[in-house]
């Protein structure tokens, strides 16, 4: 799946002690959010206060909502992830679809 392939691939950038995380330097991730293990959060993307990235992707443009968890899914561009919300093994997209 796609989550493997960015998985394989930055666990071959951790070799050279490299953190697993892909943050955007145009991306918003509040100081009380949590991200852990492999992630990418691309420009434009939005992490809120409280809320927890796992083994995940986000795309341009998304929101997680504060206290939200996130949690080996993909949240897709422009998409939007309410507040307190759980996203689990999961595609989030623009219109709602999963």
């Amino acid at each position: 799946t796609y989550l493997e392939c960015v998985r394989q691939s930055l666990s071959n950038g951790d070799a050279h002690g490299k953190s697993p995380l892909r943050v955007s330097s145009r991306a918003s991730v509040s100081g009380s959010a949590i991200l852990d293990g492999f992630c990418i959060i691309e420009p434009g993307a939005v992490i809120e206060d409280g809320a927890v990235v796992h083994d995940s992707v986000v795309l341009w443009g998304a929101t997680v909502g504060g206290g939200a968890v996130v949690s080996r899914s993909v949240v897709g561009p422009l998409a939007g992830v309410e507040p307190r919300a759980r996203v689990i093994r999961t595609i989030a997209s623009r219109n709602g679809n999963r």
